[in-house]
């Protein structure tokens, strides 16, 4: 089984958080405390939450992306990890 990458941003104890599941390059499962949460997101295209979400997720995994094909292997090469490097 492969590992679950999860995106959290903000506080559950004030219901301001929001929480996001990658499942594929433009889809995932988003969950959030608040409907002002759901409005502040809609103001993003989806192309730009997508771009954002695959940032994230590339940037915070420590070694590995798997992907079907190697279309964005210069992406990840340049993005994985950056997160914890300060990039």
């Amino acid at each position: 089984m492969a590992a679950v990458e999860l995106l959290y941003v903000g506080s559950m104890k004030e219901d301001a958080f929001l929480i996001v599941i990658p499942l594929a390059p433009r889809c995932a499962f988003v969950y959030f405390g608040n409907h002002r949460t759901w409005e502040n997101l809609q103001k993003q295209s989806d192309a730009a939450f997508a771009k954002r979400v695959n940032f994230e997720t590339v940037s915070t995994s420590a070694r590995y992306v798997f992907a079907a094909d190697d279309r964005q292997a210069e992406f990840v090469a340049k993005h994985l990890g950056s997160a914890f490097s300060g990039d």
